[in-house]
């Protein structure tokens, strides 16, 4: 489970409630921080993917300990959590960075993914928002382009990536649902199991707090058996 906050603030207790409804349902939640942006070079960009890798590298790692099928370990995340859960469901191999050569041979990927209303397409995010270049210490803006590109799972995707569950708001005035729908139909193209939920409501759930709780069940659900949710379930109708 991947907190939101711009990459640069929250933590794994944001989480709290998902990880006692995932008890309930008989899910282990596993809540995690990551190095959060703070103008340093090692918090920069990809140290917030490394440590996410790592953290699903440990979970496999120690999967009986926890009573954890270690080839059923999937993500959630909101906002810049989800951003870094779907590059776990299509990455493969560690991404480069201090802390990545530990636990070698252990998959770094998720084997589905939950994905709350994230940013996946970083294009001319660096020249319009200073605090996205808190995330990339020392890039020139000659580079702008290659950073964001190397930091926007939507070019990550392709017909290895694990399934996965997008949910938006239709009100979202932070994140573009634009972002979540260019996700779907990439995932389509490609022939990855998705589905894209939309609520109305903004983001993190704005103007419908008690959306939070019925999409974190859906969200178990979904863990619980991917590819027959995707099957049998349907994407409610927009009101």
């Amino acid at each position: 489970m991947l907190h939101g906050g711009a990459w640069r603030s929250g933590g794994r207790k944001d989480w709290f409630e998902g990880c006692q409804r995932a008890a309930t349902s008989g899910v282990v939640g596993v809540a995690i921080d990551y190095r959060l942006a703070d103008g340093t070079a090692g918090h920069s960009w990809p140290a917030q993917l490394v440590d996410a890798q790592l953290a699903v590298r440990w979970v496999r790692t120690h999967a009986r300990e926890y009573g954890i099928d270690p080839e059923r370990v999937c993500a959630i995340g909101d906002s810049a959590g989800g951003h870094l859960a779907v590059f776990l469901a299509a990455l493969d191999k560690p991404v480069l960075g201090e802390y990545a050569g530990l636990l070698p041979g252990v998959s770094p990927k998720a084997d589905c993914t939950v994905d709350w209303f994230a940013p996946v397409d970083f294009s001319g995010f660096l020249q319009r928002s200073g605090m996205m270049r808190m995330m990339f210490v020392g890039v020139a803006p000659a580079d702008y382009a290659n950073a964001e590109r190397s930091a926007s799972p939507l070019f990550a995707v392709g017909p290895r990536t694990a399934p996965i569950l997008i949910a938006h708001g239709g009100e979202d005035r932070m994140v573009s649902i634009k972002q979540s729908e260019t996700l779907r139909d990439a995932l389509t193209r490609d022939g990855v199991p998705n589905q894209l939920w939309v609520f109305r409501g903004g983001h993190e759930f704005a103007g419908v707090p008690d959306e939070r709780r019925a999409y974190i069940d859906t969200a178990l659900a979904f863990t619980k058996d991917p590819l027959g949710f995707l099957k049998t379930k349907s994407p409610p109708k927009s009101e």
